[in-house]
């Protein structure tokens, strides 16, 4: 029986998809020329929806529901500053640069610029450098998105780092009175990241780099980004090799049809620029604060650091 329906799917497949054996001399250009860019892409993407489904599956897992951002709508009306409110603006979809100082609502922008991108079923990422800043960011986020959920693990979000393990088990420690249980939810949530399971993640961008740089597990990674949105906060703070493969990452993702926010305090002009011109082609909106608006200047002049010298 089994012999009989491997030799029906062999002819399905050999009927529908042209193939041929590649021999071994054959050079990588030869094989761009059997093989295109574009048709081993949709194989990647295919393969990572089979392994994705595959790993889902076998553990009776289903993809977590999106959260739903119409809730939003009131609390977007009550945007404190002008620059939050040009986020707002039918216009201003897309993808946009942000330039705020520290602690002037850029987080609560970026939720604002998902509202107004947002259509359905895209998946949310938030990458941050720093590990701490990640830890926090996804407590909030967790207020924010899943404000009726009384567990203290989040259902929609997930950490993405090297150390997400050890930052779960925290969490539950001092809370939970089971700890053996405790175990088994934070292993399954790990094994979940790399599935196309939670729809919002809070990630270092070392974690997406595997997309261009074909690590493990990139075919379900290419699956989630696609047309998905991405918030690169405080990507000033990248040392210069990192920040380039960063740039390449934009790059790779605009061409999946993701939507990208970039937030920051402070950004050389040159690398605006590169931005701007060389990374969206023009493709991008610049917001920043207004000096001539009262509020934005009252941010812009605000005293965030004291110094006392003895």
């Amino acid at each position: 029986i089994f012999d009989k329906q491997i030799a029906e799917t062999s002819l399905i497949i050999n009927s529908s998809i042209p193939s041929r054996i590649l021999k071994k001399d054959e050079s990588d250009n030869e094989q761009n020329d059997n093989f295109p860019y574009k048709r081993r892409l949709h194989l990647s993407f295919l393969l990572g929806l089979v392994k994705a489904s595959d790993h889902m599956a076998s553990g009776h897992y289903f993809p977590r529901p999106y959260p739903d951002l119409r809730r939003f709508n009131d609390n977007f009306k009550e945007s404190r500053y002008p620059f939050q409110k040009k986020l707002l603006d039918i216009k201003n979809k897309g993808n946009i640069i942000l330039k705020a100082p520290t602690g002037s609502g850029k987080t609560y922008s970026a939720q604002i610029w998902l509202k107004n991108n947002w259509q359905s079923n895209q998946r949310f990422f938030f990458i941050l450098p720093y590990v701490a800043s990640i830890n926090a960011m996804y407590l909030r986020f967790k207020h924010d998105f899943e404000p009726e959920n009384e567990n203290i693990l989040a259902e929609n979000v997930v950490v993405v780092h090297s150390k997400t393990q050890l930052f779960l088990y925290n969490l539950l420690q001092n809370d939970s009175p089971d700890g053996n249980q405790d175990i088994k939810n934070i292993r399954a949530a790990k094994n979940l990241i790399r599935e196309i399971y939670y729809p919002i993640k809070i990630s270092t961008a070392h974690q997406l780099l595997k997309l261009i740089l074909f690590g493990k597990h990139w075919e379900q990674l290419f699956v989630e980004v696609r047309n998905g949105f991405f918030v690169f906060d405080e990507i000033h703070a990248y040392e210069p090799r990192v920040l380039g493969m960063i740039f390449g990452l934009i790059k790779r993702l605009l061409t999946f049809g993701a939507k990208i926010m970039i937030m920051t305090a402070t950004l050389p002009n040159f690398l605006l620029k590169y931005l701007q011109e060389e990374i969206f082609e023009n493709n991008i909106k610049e917001i920043t604060l207004d000096a001539n608006q009262e509020q934005d200047s009252f941010l812009l002049n605000q005293t965030r650091h004291k110094f006392i010298l003895k």
